[in-house]
């Protein structure tokens, strides 16, 4: 019995010639593609804990690095199933937010991926019928080297912010051994490595043979840019020759272009992809209460800076959005369009709030959403009335695909109400922000004032 998958079985009938299928297989040909994603065939996710994951979109482990070899999650039976399942065209529980994120009309990772990646659908007949791969070839990269940051974002933590480990302590959320610490996946290799290294090290040794094939780079945190590993990285693409043919992408808080004597501006002309999504909620006083930290005026510097050394690099806003920015989100575009800030009107994405799910949109009491529907589509007939229908497709569709999410199920007020130990162990939006407005001396009620108004309007607070 052969050990690869059947041509056939693998891609259900449809007119697709099956030969030019392996030489290319174009978006335009995903007929036979409806739950297959490309990913788990190139790509491993891991985040400085060390936890594996088959993407970043989702929160389904697949195995934990430490202390073992990057090659030892590639074919844990978990990251097997994914692939097996895949494969009879069905929808791994693991991906349902891409699958989710498609049935509300917005463009998944899931289909960016297979896009991008396209070249390499061949290698998935190389697959098992139980989903093992023996060839582990990692042609995009997604490594969370630690948890520095600068940032304690509202719709953060301890294991993403270093940042946040100050109001961890005090919310009772850290461990005692973890109080402080910096989580790093991998050590850099220091010149001379001692044998303490060794396991820390192990990473960097696993990557060591697919610098010479990666094609795709993206650089999240924490935040990267305060990153030594990121530095490293793109020094060495520099020294191997790479920069032609390596894209970077990056999700950056954007408050700084400088680790220690370096500014990345330097190094971003010296490769010819370079996309930069500035993880930016909203401006002035709104965008720097949901993201503690930002100071406004240092993110418009150093966007000019960026368009003045970097002109070739793509710049767009991606917008985290859950109940304290919604109402702002139409208003921050719009800012961001006049300001010049973006140099496109699809130079903008709403990331809608999954996790942590009490900050979620889809929590508000149905008078709020219906408010929150009439003004995003306002600001959509703004844009078809402005720019055209043509020229607004894409921020159109990342309003709409947001409105969708929004009254795709019916609100769970609990996640806006809980209290005590339920409050404690799974959250809610009263209970989390008025815990950090009493450590960081801040009012999400006065920085937030149509979230109140509309809270009492509910009846969901009381004066």
């Amino acid at each position: 019995m052969s050990n690869t998958i059947d041509l056939t079985k693998l891609f259900p009938p449809d007119p697709i010639n099956t030969i030019n299928l392996l030489d290319e297989f174009a978006p335009k040909d995903f007929k036979g593609w409806k739950t297959k994603c490309i990913l788990p065939w190139i790509h491993v996710h891991v985040w400085p804990n060390n936890d594996a994951f088959p993407c970043c979109i989702t929160n389904h482990k697949i195995g934990n690095t430490k202390g073992k070899e990057l090659k030892e999650v590639w074919n844990t039976e978990e990251f097997k199933h994914i692939r097996k399942t895949m494969l009879n065209d069905q929808e791994p529980d693991a991906c349902k937010t891409c699958y989710m994120i498609e049935k509300n009309g917005q463009h998944s990772f899931r289909k960016h991926s297979n896009t991008v990646f396209k070249n390499h659908f061949h290698k998935i007949l190389e697959t098992k019928p139980d989903g093992h791969l023996e060839k582990m070839d990692l042609r995009y990269w997604d490594f969370r080297f630690s948890n520095v940051c600068n940032f304690k974002c509202r719709s953060c933590g301890p294991q993403l912010s270093s940042g946040w480990y100050p109001d961890a302590k005090e919310m009772d959320r850290l461990d005692k051994k973890e109080e402080g610490v910096i989580i790093k996946t991998g050590n850099l290799p220091p010149d001379i490595p001692q044998k303490d290294d060794a396991r820390l090290i192990q990473l960097w040794e696993d990557l060591e043979p697919h610098f010479k094939t990666v094609e795709e780079i993206y650089f999240a945190g924490g935040e990267p840019l305060l990153m030594e590993e990121h530095y490293r990285i793109l020094n060495r693409l520099v020294e191997d020759g790479r920069t032609e043919e390596v894209t970077l992408k990056y999700n950056s808080n954007f408050s700084t272009m400088a680790y220690k004597k370096t500014n990345v501006l330097d190094l971003w002309p010296k490769f010819k992809h370079v996309e930069v999504g500035a993880s930016l909620d909203g401006y002035g006083e709104r965008g720097e209460f949901v993201r503690s930290g930002t100071d406004w005026n240092e993110i418009v510097t150093n966007r000019r800076q960026m368009k003045i050394k970097c002109p070739d690099a793509i710049f767009y806003v991606s917008a985290t959005t859950g109940i304290t920015n919604a109402f702002h989100i139409a208003e921050f575009h719009k800012h961001l369009i006049h300001e010049e800030i973006i140099d496109n009107i699809y130079d903008f994405r709403i990331n809608v709030v999954h996790r942590p799910d009490w900050l979620s949109i889809k929590n508000l009491p149905r008078p709020m959403k219906d408010k929150l529907t009439q003004e995003w589509n306002e600001h959509v007939d703004w844009l078809k009335a402005t720019y055209g229908i043509h020229l607004a497709q894409t921020p159109i569709s990342e309003f709409q695909g947001a409105i969708n999410f929004l009254n795709s199920e019916p609100p769970n007020l609990g996640r806006l109400t809980a209290t005590g130990k339920e409050a404690r162990q799974h959250g809610s939006f009263i209970y989390k922000m008025e815990q950090l407005d009493s450590i960081r001396g801040e009012s999400w009620r006065d920085s937030c004032p149509e979230i109140y108004q509309g809270f009492l309007e509910n009846r969901i607070i009381e004066k």
